[in-house]
């Protein structure tokens, strides 16, 4: 996990949105969209990360009432950068293709397989990473 390359911002993405937005199965990672996840700031002025819930598998649609009250924060911190959520999501908004951060482009997308360098500075291509390959994120 971390910021050092691209596959470590994608696993930290992940880990993050498993933990603080409480996505836990697969479907709901890879349904992500660029637009379901939105930076504000509280009334305090303290950043924060907020998802905009879609159907999932738990929630369907078929009962209205079950949404909930308030949609999942996660806040960043400022006492340790290393694991600022918020940075390492900033850190991907910068990488990513700048025609590939419309609001329903996936959420993931694949760490380019080139080695990163002068003539190659590309850190993700226009590629959603696959159902599978999320899966297997837990594992390491």
């Amino acid at each position: 996990m971390g910021m050092e390359t691209p596959e470590t911002i994608v696993n930290t993405l992940w880990f993050n949105n498993s933990v603080h937005f409480g996505l836990r199965v697969m479907n709901e990672h890879y349904n992500l969209k660029w637009g379901d996840v939105t930076l504000k700031k509280d009334v305090n002025g303290l950043a924060y990360l907020e998802l905009n819930e879609r159907q999932t598998k738990t929630r369907t649609g078929d009962n209205v009432k079950d949404i909930r009250d308030i949609n999942p924060k996660m806040y960043e911190n400022k006492n340790n950068k290393e694991r600022d959520p918020l940075a390492i999501y900033k850190r991907y908004a910068e990488l990513r293709p700048a025609d590939f951060c419309q609001r329903e482009d996936p959420f993931y997308i694949a760490p380019n397989t080139m080695p990163i360098s002068a003539t190659n500075p590309k850190w993700f291509r226009k590629q959603v990473v696959g159902i599978n390959k999320l899966g297997s994120i837990m594992k390491k």
